[in-house]
């Protein structure tokens, strides 16, 4: 896939993943699954861009009512920043465009299908501080769009958002092992 093909804001298939794109999303990830692999490479990530996966789930929810504040814009870029991801990068270019852009609907359930499986490659106590750090993190960026419209509590759209995030990453904590997360390489 060109670095400039991305299906987050189009109805188009993807166009078949670029040489090299595959395998170097299986080194980053750990994954040895070729479904979920080329998963990744249709919805547009690259080795480069892959770190922006778990942020995803903060855009959804800021994007869920009434479009993105600017406080949200500004606490997704500092847990960019806090990431490492360098704001003259590839990846941090593409975040700003999803700030300026939702991406689709289907996009969003896209990720929140893959994420699961990707973080089964952590042991499990950082597993669940990783599932805990980014649901408090969705429940931030909702807080920051009460903050911003001094509205009394989060909008409907976003609990709803909240609450499907929360239940799919904490219901893949008691999940028994899939097929595709048995193909998880060894750490």
């Amino acid at each position: 896939m060109n670095e400039s093909q991305d299906i987050s804001h189009s109805t188009c298939s993807p166009a078949p993943p670029a040489p090299g794109v595959i395998a170097e999303l299986a080194q980053q990830t750990g994954l040895r699954d070729s479904e979920t692999l080329h998963r990744l490479a249709a919805l547009g990530f690259t080795g480069e861009t892959l770190c922006l996966l778990p942020l995803l789930p903060v855009v959804q929810v800021a994007w869920a009512a009434e479009g993105m504040s600017l406080p949200e814009q500004r606490y997704i870029c500092h847990l960019a920043s806090s990431k490492r991801i360098p704001p003259d990068s590839r990846a941090f270019e593409k975040l700003l465009t999803w700030l300026a852009v939702p991406p689709t609907t289907e996009f969003f359930r896209e990720v929140m299908a893959i994420l699961p499986v990707l973080f089964k490659v952590h042991p499990d106590s950082l597993r669940r501080l990783k599932i805990h750090e980014l649901i408090r993190n969705c429940t931030h960026v909702a807080a920051l769009t009460k903050e911003a419209s001094a509205r009394p509590r989060i909008y409907q759209t976003e609990q709803q958002v909240l609450e499907q995030i929360a239940t799919t990453l904490l219901g893949s904590l008691v999940q028994p092992v899939s097929k595709a997360e048995s193909m998880i390489a060894p750490l």
